[in-house]
């Protein structure tokens, strides 16, 4: 869930900044920070996968904030992971829970 928070930031930001999705995604492609989650982000963006990790951004919450709370319970710092939660929290308190994980990138 916390590499969706990322990747779904990184959609956002190329947009803000007029970086063609395509390109970036053939450049993200040849490296080393490529993963299995920004290229369905991309792809779902792109309107190539519609359907593409159809967890909803509620479930995907409830899951990241279980963990949030099991590294807590067994004093593990874990900043990223609880700043991914709250990027999710944020989107289910204002209304977007049901809406799936891709929809993050338009948050």
């Amino acid at each position: 869930m916390g590499i969706a928070a990322v990747a779904a930031e990184v959609c956002q930001f190329a947009k803000a900044l007029d970086i063609d999705l395509v390109t970036l995604r053939s450049l993200v492609s040849r490296g080393s920070t490529n993963s299995g989650i920004f290229q369905a982000f991309a792809a779902f963006l792109l309107g190539e996968k519609p359907d593409v990790l159809a967890v909803s951004i509620a479930n995907s919450a409830k899951d990241i904030n279980c963990a949030v709370r099991l590294a807590g319970e067994n004093v593990v710092s874990v900043p990223i992971l609880a700043a991914a939660a709250n990027k999710l929290n944020a989107s289910v308190a204002s209304g977007k829970g049901e809406l799936t994980l891709p929809h993050l990138s338009h948050s």
